[in-house]
């Protein structure tokens, strides 16, 4: 396809503290210098830039305002079932979302998120995108 504008590959960080969304997003965008980042403060503006930008992974905190992050994954999940997700939550909430398999969520993460495992999640989602069949 030559002349085709090539779309740039993206990662979605979905959380409403700043100082974690901040973290999470400055590690991921080093530890993977060719894919593009972006953050949302909430479910909702998350569901928008999963519209406007069809990240191939979002990682993303459960309770935010507005929309959680629960339902942004069942409203990305109807328009676009490639996309795989890493749920970061509290102890409190690890039951309810173990509990949620029809969402496909691909990881999920204690917080407070130890980078090692974040990345191990990452990697692995990244290439199963990259080689569906392995």
């Amino acid at each position: 396809m030559e002349g085709a504008e090539k779309r740039a590959v993206c990662l979605l960080v979905v959380e409403d503290d700043p100082e974690t969304r901040s973290t999470i997003s400055s590690v991921v965008a080093r530890r993977f210098p060719d894919i593009t980042v972006r953050v949302a403060e909430n479910g909702q503006v998350g569901l928008e830039l999963c519209k406007e930008f069809r990240p191939v992974l979002v990682i993303t905190d459960i309770n935010m305002p507005v929309m959680d992050g629960l339902r942004m994954i069942e409203e990305i999940r109807a328009v676009r079932e490639e996309t795989r997700f890493i749920v970061m939550t509290g102890y409190s909430d690890r039951y309810h979302v173990e509990n949620s398999s029809q969402l496909g969520i691909s990881g999920f993460l204690v917080k407070p998120v130890d980078l090692r495992e974040l990345f191990t999640a990452s990697e692995k989602c990244l290439k199963e995108l990259r080689h569906p069949d392995s």
